[in-house]
């Protein structure tokens, strides 16, 4: 029951498109979309067009983490701007800190009022919890780092609830999670130089095996 999602292949055929900012390590809305794409497909479900999302683009433009590390003039000369896709559905979202982990606070999957890429989720938490309009009676959680922060986003359209673990914060057994959610669907997201990272596959490992 184990499937891999090839996303590069999507992503291949789009870029010259706008897939990850300049300024910022991070992809873009429409990256994370391709391979939200790919997951569809191998998941057996139809992904939404592009044209069936409201695109919706933030007025002002910012400068990410490449800069912050670099300061080029190059970089300052062309700034980032998020540009996203809001599905059409409507959600309530909840999240829990790390410095208050069984303490829900409301939180939209889309902080658009926060500049740049923490808009997504408004940054990362050890958990966040969205109850959709959709009525399918189904469940997913996707466990991930920062990159999953816009993927997210687009399972709002599929899943009548979706829950975002952020596998470097939550303290608690994955299959405990699992179980006390009621969870259809596991997806895990990361990106390559991460998943390479001793640190990141500790966390995972820790997470798997039941240690906290």
């Amino acid at each position: 029951g184990i499937h891999g999602v090839d996303a590069l292949s999507t992503m291949a055929d789009h870029v010259d498109e706008y897939l990850y900012f300049r300024t910022d390590h991070h992809w873009t809305a429409l990256g994370a979309y391709y391979a939200y794409r790919s997951l569809a497909e191998s998941a057996g479900f139809r992904p939404l067009p592009l044209k069936e999302l409201e695109r919706r683009v933030q007025s002002k433009y910012f400068l990410g983490s490449l800069y912050r590390r670099n300061k080029t003039s190059a970089m300052r000369r062309r700034p980032d701007r998020v540009a996203y896709y809001v599905p059409p559905v409507s959600h309530e979202g909840v999240r829990y800190s790390r410095s208050r982990p069984k303490r829900a606070t409301v939180s939209p999957f889309l902080r658009e009022k926060l500049r740049g890429y923490k808009m997504f989720l408004g940054g990362d938490h050890p958990l966040m919890i969205a109850n959709t309009s959709v009525r399918n009676g189904k469940s997913v959680m996707l466990v991930k780092n920062s990159y999953g922060n816009p993927f997210a986003i687009y399972l709002l359209a599929h899943y009548e609830r979706v829950l975002v673990v952020d596998y470097r914060y939550q303290k608690r057994a994955l299959h405990k999670l699992i179980k006390e959610h009621e969870i259809d669907d596991l997806v895990f997201l990361n990106v390559s130089s991460l998943s390479a990272s001793r640190s990141h596959q500790r966390h995972l490992r820790t997470m798997l095996r039941d240690r906290r």
